[in-house]
């Protein structure tokens, strides 16, 4: 528990900075934070992992394009800090479908994120070959999903590629490289994804060579059949959580608002069969 809570206040820390609540300058230091009502050999609230009776069936019979995405929960109440996490997939007219959904006390990160994936990898039909999550890039999520996923792949979204790619471009780079990867990414064929690779800078090419090209790449992506490429879904997730209030109450009202929300979702969907 001292171990959540210093990386949380760390956490706040560096968004207080981004934000400028602090000056860009300022230094974290744990022994700044309040540990003095953790007591060594107590149990305390550390978050929850929610798999419905529905996942297995949104499993088989969603889309194989699945989602991933977290949000900071909005601190309304004593145990309302933390993150909301949600790992699901799509009918056939694009609606989300909730896998795996869970609160965690700490920031995002790769130890919360390894809860969420495990428990997708254990419903029946998620974890399978042709399953392609799309993921941000952000806070350890491509390696939690590594480290859970034996058969299922992930691609990367075009928007965070770029937003992370940019930076390490070479001045001349960053005038055509965003527009290069774009069209490589959407090229119809892998050999027109090459002819495009060739066109790239050095440190475009050294920067995107820490990927695998199924992960850049349309047409080297075998399992992108929905033509699904951004983790817009995922963050639509977010913003329910948040609409749905979820995302801003105790723990106990959080898994009945979530149940309830999958209920509604499940009722009201009228095509969940996948594309033929």
């Amino acid at each position: 528990m001292r171990t959540t809570r210093i990386k949380a206040a760390k956490h706040i820390h560096e968004q207080k900075k981004k934000s400028g609540t602090l000056p860009s300058d300022a230094v974290f230091n744990a022994a700044d934070v309040d540990l003095t009502n953790i007591k060594d050999g107590e149990l305390y609230y550390g978050g929850w992992t929610y798999v419905s009776s529905l996942a297995e069936t949104y499993a088989k019979k969603g889309l194989m394009t699945a989602y991933a995405d977290a949000s900071h929960m909005e601190g309304k109440g004593s145990n309302t800090f933390g993150t909301y996490f949600d790992v699901g997939t799509y009918t056939s007219n694009r609606s989300l479908c909730s896998i795996v959904s869970g609160h965690g006390i700490g920031p995002e990160c790769k130890e919360e994120w390894d809860l969420r994936f495990e428990a997708a990898a254990a419903v029946v039909g998620f974890d399978v070959t042709g399953r392609t999550t799309v993921v941000d890039l952000e806070k350890a999520i491509d390696t939690a999903h590594d480290a859970a996923m034996h058969n299922g792949t992930k691609f990367n979204d075009e928007r965070h590629v770029l937003k992370n790619m940019i930076p390490a471009l070479g001045p001349d780079e960053k005038a055509t490289g965003p527009g290069l990867y774009s069209r490589a990414l959407r090229a119809p064929s892998k050999l027109e994804v090459d002819l495009i690779k060739d066109e790239y800078g050095p440190r475009q090419k050294k920067w995107l060579d820490r990927f695998p090209d199924s992960e850049l790449y349309r047409a080297y992506a075998p399992g992108l059949k929905d033509n699904i490429v951004t983790s817009q879904g995922a963050e639509s997730a977010m913003n329910a959580a948040l609409a749905n209030k979820i995302r801003r109450v105790e723990p106990l009202s959080m898994l009945k608002l979530n149940a309830e929300a999958q209920r509604r979702k499940f009722y009201t969907e009228k095509v969940l069969c996948r594309v033929p």
